[in-house]
């Protein structure tokens, strides 16, 4: 309580400083999670934060009356999705605050608003009004509002539309700004790969055609030049099968296409035949695509009978089924009229008004004809690897029948509906009760969307190879939705896990997976009630059923969200075979009294396994006794050695381990923390133990087969022990990966046991996705300290020149030379020499004074740059120990999957020859299959690091030994046989790739980058003023272009500083976390700066 009335008085010292004034303080119950960006100044009577009405409605520097100060550009980032709305609204006095959200409610009439009993004109009438106030006093800011607005709220659209045609009646000129503001936006996210801002806000210019804004002439210009570049795409590759290609052109030419159908009529009209020369050109992009369907995407693998396959069972998760479908459904509406329903006309009142504006011309758009935000040095299967997760397949999934669904309508409304609804999921995801108030009543629709609704979230939790957003997203909006009575969402729900649990056998692995998450969740929402007697069939089939094994895993799953008592009641007796037994871990024997040993052959020497097993148990019991009464490792294993009889033999080294981890595993059963505490009480006692087993690997496995066998009923204690283990050090993550496989697995009976099956790729997948996540975490490091040094090295070259310019003015006062610099380690931070006395002239000595100084801030800065790049350099060798560590260990993943496969395929080949007769032969063709899937399942997951050692996994593949299909799945998976093509024609320039920087070393900074944007290679040595960065003369701030939204680099030969730009001055370049480090110049932001005579350096914000 005492922290957060501490928390309440910061914010009240905040407020005094932002809104200063009677009311300021702060809110005791949410402390500084209420603290908003003031300044210093401003005023009012209630400033600070506001404890009864948040801060929606507050300025920048005050509260609701009386507004303040502060510079009013620090506003969240983005205001749409958020629980508590924009933080501070930069506004003058709150204005701004209180249009936001009129904009992101534009239309809407709640009951009981101010807005319930308003006309159209009159509510458009008025934010016109507050909107032509905001162009008066901060015309940039209500640009960077509108544009995200269009990018965020896709519902409001049409009303965008429509009111900045009315804009354009009385501000002519401010919206030929929003459109150069909305090409350049666009141009960046083409740049960036960010294809669903493009697609809104090529939809938005493409409906100003109805409002009379731009001229229908410009608007198909633009979409001629999207299809344009699309085809640029693929006549500049050398790749035939479009794989590094076509997803990039795919998603141009959906941008124009699905823009079309907004304006189609007053396209038509106004110029036909150019529409026609679009239709044309986008007829013959189609016809030399050379993927039609993406079989790598497929939800469901194929059964052999491809007469009975329906749309479902044709899906490709929207890859590259989801253009033609989507110009078919165009082409239709064209031959309709343009009729859409879901895309309301509420310009048509308006028509007399918008007709006496006069129309604008779009700004020139420069498409790509590569994706920008790829690095050019990427191999053709780390290209394609990287395009499917930059730009994935959009999500689709024909699960319910058409008249549920579509019903009579057009089928292009489909295809509105699905964008408008996922457009809201992306916008609105972070606040699911909005999202699902959005969902349900907030559409435009004019028909029933339930069902889709329900087939919608289902395609994107079932889209391959990884959905859009994270799967628990899509989970807690179908909760919520279900909590809607009157919605009656649970039926569609009912029906689309109806027709999923008919396609369990043909399902892919992972989807499986997914579908039992989000199942056991949701259910544990609802009390696990369900129509559990619908499924109770499948207790009379074998163990080896998918379906079986599917509720058997469901229930599993549940009993780790509850109890075991818990689940048992609530199924039907029928099932509750599938339950299982209460689970428990093995009970250690007690030792006998008088503390003598228990005479058991842990040897096992009748062979039998189950002997070893209990002469195990009975020396870790034994064991069990001494670890609770605090024995140290050295004592342990002194007794182990003399229970177990031997030293320095591998095989008693073994016996000794196995007891060691029952001992430490049943004293760690009551917990996680007792769990933790004895592994690491005693994790010297195994290290001893494993230096006298030799350092074999199988050392290791015997440790993490004890610990399945231990917790063989508790699979999430299973992955608590493993994870220790790698944290202590005492596994690695290639031998996890091969006991899983090489193990595991086989012991399993390659899923006939599906419950200890799924606990092997489990711990297979924690332990590649444990390697692989250092990978991702220093890479964003290494842009950080890239950008340090950039700017680093920009501060130094222009130090350099202000001691330069301060030797050559000293000279010409006629001051002797100043002594040579002190050189080594011990220059840093030492004071400017003392000047001798002789030199009585004051000018002489303010001229030394000064050139002193500026040596030493070059000392300085220049060892600070030293030491950036030192940084830098240590943190790009971690990460090259980090890739090579993550590609041998896919390679061992990768070795031990054919491996297994080779094993499995033998051991089918002798089930068969038995004539079937054996008990598992029939089951063997099915066993494979599941095989066989898992293995594309695991490509599907890392096909990026994968592709990153494409040319090692195709010579593995290619080496004797490996099943034929086993090489032929991983290879369509990562498009091996692309290596060596290069991606791009000689001599071949795509439609504008290269127009938009005059230099082709100009670097562009992409949000998709691998690595960041560097001026030069960090070892670049030090030039000083040849070599220094290009500023003005007599050492004045360097100004970049005014204008430019990428990153632009100054004319260097060796040392660029790079500078960074945004137009409309005072931008924040630095990403949220402190990514970036910029200075702010007047309006512009440089690197760095300095003052004529350098008495004065410009100060960088670190973000």
């Amino acid at each position: 309580m005492g922290d957060r009335y501490r928390d309440g008085n910061r914010d009240r010292r905040d407020g005094a400083l932002g809104g200063g004034g009677a009311g300021g303080g702060g809110d005791r119950r949410r402390g500084n999670e209420r603290r908003d960006d003031r300044g210093a100044g401003g005023g009012g009577n209630r400033g600070g934060n506001d404890r009864n009405r948040g801060n929606d409605d507050r300025g920048a520097g005050g509260g609701h009356r009386g507004g303040g100060g502060g510079d009013g550009q620090h506003f969240q980032r983005s205001f749409v999705g958020s629980k508590r709305g924009r933080d501070a609204d930069g506004g003058d006095g709150g204005s701004g605050g209180r249009l936001i959200p009129k904009l992101m409610g534009l239309g809407d009439r709640q009951q009981g608003a101010y807005e319930e009993n308003l006309s159209d004109g009159k509510l458009f009438d008025e934010v016109v009004y507050q909107c032509r106030r905001e162009i008066q006093s901060k015309p940039a800011q209500l640009l960077e509002i509108l544009i995200e607005c269009v990018t965020e709220v896709s519902t409001k659209t049409p009303q965008y539309v429509l009111l900045t045609g009315l804009l354009n009646v009385e501000e002519h000129e401010f919206v030929g700004q929003l459109l150069g503001a909305a090409v350049k936006t666009l141009d960046s996210a083409l740049r960036g790969g960010d294809m669903r801002s493009a697609r809104l806000l090529t939809r938005y210019l493409s409906a100003l055609a109805a409002v009379n804004v731009v001229h229908a002439s410009s608007v198909v210009a633009m979409l001629r030049g999207l299809v344009s570049g699309g085809a640029a795409a693929r006549e500049g590759s050398a790749d035939a099968s479009g794989a590094t290609w076509q997803p990039y052109a795919d998603a141009l030419v959906v941008l124009a296409i699905s823009a079309i159908p907004w304006s189609g009529q007053e396209l038509t009209e106004a110029c036909g035949a150019e529409v026609a020369k679009l239709g044309d050109a986008i007829n013959e992009y189609m016809e030399l695509r050379p993927i039609k369907s993406d079989a790598c995407a497929r939800p469901f693998f194929s059964t052999g009978d491809a007469a009975n396959a329906d749309a479902a069972a044709a899906s490709d998760s929207g890859s590259a089924t989801h253009l033609p479908q989507l110009w078919a459904a165009v082409q239709a509406c064209r031959v309709a009229g343009w009729t859409v329903s879901s895309i309301p006309q509420l310009h048509a009142p308006f028509e007399v008004k918008l007709a006496t504006a006069s129309a604008h011309a779009l700004p020139d758009l420069v498409v790509p004809a590569t994706p920008q935000w790829l690095s050019p040095d990427l191999s053709a299967p780390q290209t394609a690897a990287a395009l499917r997760v930059t730009l994935p397949p959009r999500g689709g999934l024909r699960l319910l029948s058409t008249e549920h669904t579509e019903g009579s309508r057009a089928a292009i409304e489909r295809f509105v509906a699905e964008d408008l609804l996922l457009d809201t999921l992306a916008s609105y995801s972070a606040n699911r009760v909005e999202c699902v108030r959005k969902l349900v009543a907030g559409m435009p629709m004019p028909w029933p969307h339930r069902n889709l609704l329900a087939e919608l979230l289902f395609a994107q939790l079932m889209t391959l190879p990884a959905p859009q957003l994270h799967p628990m997203a899509y989970c807690t909006v179908m909760v919520e939705l279900c909590k809607i009575p009157k919605f009656e969402f649970p039926k569609a729900l009912s029906a689309c896990v109806r027709e999923l649990f008919a396609r369990v056998p043909v399902m892919a692995p992972e989807l499986r997976g997914r579908v039992i998450s989000w199942l056991s969740y949701h259910l544990s929402n609802f009390e696990y009630q369900w129509p559990w007697d619908r499924w109770a069939w499948v207790a009379d089939e074998p163990p080896s059923h998918p379906q079986r094994q599917f509720v058997e895993q469901l229930l599993a799953r549940l009993i780790r969200l509850s109890y075991w008592e818990r689940i048992s009641e609530c199924v039907p007796e029928k099932l509750k075979p599938l339950v299982g037994a209460v689970p428990a871990v093995m009970e250690l024997p007690a030792p006998r009294e008088g503390g003598g040993g228990v005479d058991v052959d842990m040897a096992g020497g009748s062979g039998d396994a189950a002997s070893t097993q209990m002469g195990d148990a009975v020396v870790a019991g034994e064991l069990l006794t001494r670890l609770r009464a605090k024995a140290s490792c050295q004592d342990a294993l002194r007794w182990l050695r003399e229970r177990v009889g031997g030293e320095g033999d591998a095989e008693s080294a073994r016996k000794m381990l196995r007891a060691a981890m029952l001992a430490l595993l049943s004293a760690g059963s009551k917990s996680p923390s007792h769990l933790n505490a004895a592994l690491e009480r005693y994790d010297g006692l195994l290290e001893m133990i494993l230096a006298e087993c030799g350092g074999e690997d199988s050392a290791q496995k015997e440790m993490l087969t004890q610990a399945a066998s231990f917790y063989a009923a508790l699979p999430q204690k299973q992955l608590m022990v493993v994870d220790r283990l790698l944290a202590l050090k005492l596994v690695t993550d290639n031998h996890v990966v091969a006991w899983a496989l090489l193990s595991a697995l086989p012991a399993s009976g390659y899923g006939t046991d599906h419950s200890a099956a799924a606990a092997a790729f489990e711990a297979l997948h924690f332990s590649v996705d444990r390697c692989l996540q250092a990978g991702p975490e220093l890479r964003e490091r290494v842009k950080r300290e890239q950008t340090e040094v950039d700017v680093l090295r920009a501060k130094a070259d222009a130090a350099a020149r202000r001691a330069a310019a301060a030797t050559e003015e000293a000279a010409s006062a006629g001051a002797p030379p100043p002594p040579p610099a002190p050189t080594g380690d011990n220059s840093e931070g030492l004071p400017p020499l003392p000047l001798p006395p002789s030199l009585g002239d004051a000018a002489v000595r303010r001229a030394l004074s000064r050139v002193e100084a500026a040596k030493h801030d070059e000392r300085m800065l220049t060892s600070k740059f030293r030491d950036a790049e030192l940084s830098l350099q240590s943190v790009r060798e971690q990460l090259a120990s980090s890739d090579t560590a993550a590609g041998a260990l896919l390679m061992r993943a990768y070795g031990c999957l054919y491996e297994v496969l080779t094993q499995a395929e033998a051991e089918a080949a002798a089930a068969a020859g038995d004539d079937g007769e054996g008990e598992g032969a029939p089951t063997w063709p099915a066993r494979l299959e599941e095989m066989y899937q898992q293995l594309r399942s695991f490509t599907r997951r890392y096909a990026q690091p994968s592709a990153a050692i494409a040319q090692a996994l195709s010579d593995q593949a290619s080496a004797a030994g490996v099943p034929a299909r086993a090489a032929a799945d991983v290879a369509q998976l990562l498009h091996l046989e692309l290596l060596g093509v290069e991606l791009r024609k000689a001599a071949v320039e795509g439609a504008g790739a290269d127009a938009a920087g005059e230099a082709a070393d100009a670097p562009v900074e992409d949000a998709g980058a691998d690595a960041a944007a560097a001026a030069e290679a960090a070892d670049a040595p030090m030039e000083g003023v040849d070599d220094a960065a290009a500023v003005q003369e007599g050492a004045d701030a360097a100004a970049p272009e005014k204008g430019g939204g990428a990153v632009a680099a100054e004319e260097a030969s060796d040392a660029a500083a790079a500078a960074v730009a945004e137009e409309g001055g005072d931008a924040v370049v630095a990403e949220a976390g402190g990514d970036a480090v910029v200075a702010e110049a007047g309006g512009d932001v440089a690197a760095a700066a300095a003052e004529e005579g350098g008495d004065k350096e410009m100060d960088t914000a670190d973000g």
